[in-house]
């Protein structure tokens, strides 16, 4: 007789599952329109795991921007420095910043990655410094997670898991709940910078460690054997 086929192969993993887009929120204020992310940036209400900050931070191991302001590279958003003390060119407590070599200039949707070196679990990101440029307080931001790296040609790609505007303060923590290796922190807008610190990855707090079961009551004892 001839040979049984082969088994069928099994089917391919699921894709990851990430939370469905939702009615976008009235009072977040409308991408610019002359933005190439004005159809993919989504403004929205997006899950949290709660921003109490009780798990060391996730480790960075490289980072890069879409461009570069002088010598204020993309290492220093890794470099453990969160107070911002630029006395000189290379001063570690410098900040990361798009531009060129020789001037502050603006560009369309600018952005900056954090690698991660492998995929994990994130629950926030903190941003340090963004009130240092005056085009970040108060304007546009969008996170995003992915497994791949951008290109300095192109745009940050990956699932988005948090948008909206940056408020004032020397440092700011955003929800964004999903996994990925590279965390990518775009400045939506026609004319913007990057212009950070420090940028630090977190996973979501670990739940509290649930109490021990009550120990069972003793056994009764037998019964008394009746009188004779």
């Amino acid at each position: 007789p001839p040979p049984s086929p082969p088994p069928p192969a099994p089917p391919p993993p699921p894709p990851p599952s990430y939370p469905p887009i939702r009615p976008l929120s009235p009072n977040l204020p409308p991408n610019p329109p002359s933005s190439p992310l004005e159809r993919t940036v989504v403004r929205d209400v997006f899950p949290s795991c709660g921003r109490f900050i009780s798990e060391p931070k996730i480790t960075a191991v490289h980072a890069e921007m879409s461009s570069t302001f002088y010598t204020f590279g993309a290492s220093n958003l890794i470099n453990g420095v969160t107070t911002y003390e630029c006395s000189g060119p290379y001063h570690s407590g410098c900040f990361g910043g798009t531009g060129t070599w020789g001037a502050w200039t603006h560009a369309a949707d600018p952005w900056a990655e954090i690698d991660l070196a492998t995929t994990h679990s994130i629950g926030s990101v903190k941003l340090w410094g963004q009130n240092i440029a005056s085009n970040s307080y108060g304007e546009a931001y969008a996170l995003f997670l992915s497994d791949n790296p951008s290109t300095t040609s192109g745009l940050p790609e990956g699932t988005q898991c948090n948008a909206g505007t940056l408020p004032s303060g020397s440092s700011v923590i955003l929800d964004c709940v999903g996994s990925g290796r590279y965390v990518q922190v775009m400045m939506p807008g026609s004319a913007r910078n990057v212009a950070l610190t420090e940028v630090e990855v977190y996973p979501c707090p670990s739940p509290p460690a649930q109490p021990p079961p009550p120990s069972p009551p003793p056994p009764s004892p037998p019964p008394s054997p009746p009188p004779p």
